[in-house]
Parts: structure tokens; C-alpha cells; sequence
């Protein structure tokens, strides 16, 4: 990301937090950021991508910081732990993102929002059941998704209260402090027996609608190629055969992705003043089917 494109969207941030996203407009964004209401439009084509930026920006640091901490042949509990106190972490540096998630509707307006969002609750799921089995192994197996609720639950009501009770946390602790609340959830499930109210294949159900959710950004990627496609001039042959190339490449049943990532960078160089809601569009949706494929 670009440095003029984070100054955009930190100032975006601060005045849809301040003011709320329907009454801000994107001049002030563009005061509060000191440039031209112009620049805007070509890093985003709308006021709606500059927020789904926003959104996909604070997810995408948040798992790429997991990820970074993940030691898959180490201490698997001190690695969670660590991973667990970066959410509060991030959270606490995104303050003015998270309350906005909280206080504005506006995800239910935004149906490409409202789809990232979602994606994003299921990446989640998915990546607490893989930590809760690798610390706990099979012993947790009969119980594993009640607790997975139990805990994102948790870490969610300590966020709300940390954004909007301006509650403080020890950070560094809270990793610890939520493991050791598993540690007595599973002890509870072993020596009373209870019965789990998740059932393993209701949560197969859940991570299907993850694999559902990851096929959309390849889809939107070639429906806008076939838009693009349909506006290309006649004198544009090279442009147009990128174009063509990528969306016959991503209808494959087997993709091969370097081929991919080459048209891409290839269809980004191209100057095409013409070309810029494309780009920008095409930008969004490639950056979520990199991070979903």
C-alpha cells in the first residue's frame, strides 16, 4: 500500500468515527488528509471502496500479525498466547475501526462489506479451532467448537468494553488470562460429561460457508473482467488480451497462480486514465483472493 493511500485512509478513519460515514463527505476526507478531492478517486473509486478499504486493511494486518506469531514446531500455548494478546493489541492501535464496526449499520447496506465481514467471522472460526487443537490436542476433540465460541465470545466482550468503556487491559496478559479460562472450561467438560451444544457437523456446516465465501472474490474478479472486456477500444489489443488471458486463466478448474500474479502485475502497468474504477475494483477483489487462495 502506498504511503498517500494510508494517510487517505487513516484521515477516512478519523472523520467516519468522528462524524459518522454517511455524513462525511469526501472533501473533508480529503481536507483532513491535505489532498486534492481528486487523489482520492484514484486510489478508490467511491466513498463505499474507501470504507471496505478501511475494513479489509485492519482484518488483513490482524491475520497477517497471527500468522507472523504462529510457531507451527514450537511452543504451540506460548505462540497462541502471544497471538491472542495481539488482538487486543491491534485493536487498541484501531480503536476508531473497531468502534465504527461497532456503532455503524452501514455493513448491512454495504453488501460487498457485509460479505467481507462475514468471510472474515468464518477465517476466524476456522482459526481458533486449528490453535484450541493444536494446544489441547485430542482430548478437546467432542467439545472443541463449544469452546471455540466460548472463547471468541470472550475476546469480543473484553474488545467492546475496551473501545467503548474505555476499559484498560494488561495486554501482554490477556493471552495468558483467556487459556487459563479454556484450561477450567475443559476441565469442567471432562469431570461433568456435559454434552457439547456445537456437534462437529454443525461446525463442518460453518467452515463450508468459509470455502462458499472464498470462492466469491474469483467470481467478482471475472464478472468485472467481463465488464471491462465489453468497454475495451479497438486500438486497446493489448490490454484485451490480458484481460481475456486472466479470466480464461481463474475460470480453470486448476489455476495456476504465477500465470496469474504475472497478468495482474502486467494489466496494473498498463496507463489507462479510462481504466482507473476498473483498476481500482480489480485491486480490491485480487487482494482478497490472494489472501483466500
Amino acid at each position: 500500500m502506498k504511503d498517500r493511500e494510508k494517510i487517505i485512509i487513516n484521515s477516512a478513519i478519523k472523520c467516519f468515527s468522528q462524524n459518522g460515514y454517511h455524513q462525511t463527505s469526501i472533501q473533508e476526507i480529503a481536507d483532513a488528509a491535505g489532498v486534492a478531492k481528486g487523489s482520492i478517486y484514484n486510489y478508490f473509486g467511491s466513498k463505499e471502496d474507501l470504507l471496505f478499504s478501511i475494513f479489509q486493511h485492519h482484518f488483513e494486518t490482524l491475520f497477517e500479525k497471527m500468522d507472523e506469531l504462529h510457531e507451527p514446531d514450537g511452543d504451540y500455548r506460548a505462540s497462541f498466547e502471544k497471538q491472542l494478546s495481539s488482538i487486543f493489541y491491534i485493536n487498541s492501535t484501531h480503536k476508531e475501526v473497531l468502534h465504527m464496526q461497532i456503532r455503524e449499520q452501514i455493513m448491512k447496506e454495504n453488501s460487498e462489506l457485509f460479505h467481507y465481514i462475514k468471510t472474515v467471522r468464518l477465517r476466524l472460526f476456522a482459526w481458533y479451532s486449528e490453535r484450541l487443537g493444536e494446544v489441547y490436542g485430542a482430548e478437546i476433540k467432542p467439545f472443541l467448537y463449544d469452546l471455540v465460541i466460548l472463547l471468541e465470545g470472550m475476546v469480543k466482550e473484553f474488545l467492546v468494553l475496551m473501545i467503548k468503556g474505555k476499559q484498560t487491559f494488561p495486554i501482554p496478559e490477556m493471552g495468558p488470562y483467556l487459556l487459563k479460562r479454556m484450561d477450567y472450561l475443559i476441565k469442567s467438560f471432562n469431570e461433568t460429561g456435559d454434552q457439547p451444544l456445537i456437534q462437529e457437523e454443525e461446525a463442518k456446516i460453518i467452515l463450508s460457508e468459509l470455502k462458499l465465501a472464498e470462492n466469491k472474490p474469483k467470481q467478482r474478479i471475472s464478472d468485472l473482467l467481463s465488464l471491462w472486456i465489453g468497454e475495451i477500444k479497438d486500438d486497446e489489443d493489448k490490454l484485451k488480451t490480458a484481460l481475456v488471458s486472466l479470466k480464461d486463466e481463474l475460470n480453470k478448474s486448476s489455476v495456476n497462480e504465477i500465470i496469474i500474479e504475472s497478468l495482474y502485475m502486467y494489466i496494473n502497468q498498463i496507463e489507462n486514465k479510462s481504466c482507473h474504477s476498473y483498476k481500482n475494483e480489480l485491486d480490491k477483489w485480487y487482494g482478497l483472493y490472494k489472501k483466500t487462495n
